[in-house]
């Protein structure tokens, strides 16, 4: 059964992220544990995912997300409901575990999926579409009933997945760690969904 771990005090935000992680319980049959918000990263090793609000703005959320052993969920902005999962591609590792994390809650919650990549102008638009839906074919074979489609933006990937978060239940997005002694990087495109998403923000390191 899934652990998920959601991060409480007394705030608003944090009984936002309690009712998000209550209802992804009850779709994919997994248990809820509590915690208070200076022992989540601690307690994040080994749970399926931690959910934290911005009750202490977007740098403590980012101080959280470097450092969690697990994906972490940032609430903040409002879910749409009948929108679709979005997840950024790009040609790092983590992509692969974005993908998987993303087709898996579209599949929970009956949702698309968009898949949203930054187009490079040095290289030819056809061949990074063919390439990338290669990449979402295997997904799409693993769950068929979800439909997706791709999104190639001319934008940047931060201001391209910000655009993305307005009509969506879900923006996910993979990160690299990029350390820094002794405090981890999460790098610009991720703060930038965590100070500007409309929508609840999904995070997922290479190590979870």
């Amino acid at each position: 059964m899934r652990r998920i771990l959601v991060s409480q005090d007394d705030s608003v935000e944090a009984a936002r992220a309690a009712r998000w992680a209550l209802d992804e319980a009850g779709r994919v049959g997994g248990t809820v544990e509590y915690c208070r918000s200076g022992t989540a990263v601690a307690g994040s090793s080994g749970a399926s995912m931690l959910v934290v609000g911005l009750h202490g703005g977007p740098e403590e959320a980012s101080g959280v997300v470097a450092h969690a052993r697990c994906p972490v969920v940032v609430v903040r902005g409002t879910s749409a409901p009948r929108g679709p999962v979005v997840v950024g591609i790009d040609d790092t590792p983590t992509t692969e575990r974005a993908l998987a994390f993303a087709f898996g809650h579209a599949a929970a919650h009956g949702a698309p999926a968009l898949a949203v990549q930054a187009q490079d102008p040095d290289e030819p638009a056809m061949a990074v579409i063919a390439s990338t839906m290669c990449r979402l074919d295997t997904w799409h074979g693993r769950y068929p009933a979800i439909p997706v489609r791709l999104d190639l933006s001319a934008a940047r990937p931060a201001e391209a997945l910000v655009e993305a978060s307005h009509d969506a239940r879900l923006v996910v997005i993979g990160v690299e760690d990029r350390r820094r002694w002794p405090v981890p990087s999460l790098g610009p495109v991720v703060r930038h969904l965590l100070r500007n998403a409309a929508c609840p923000v999904a995070v997922i390191h290479r190590r979870t």
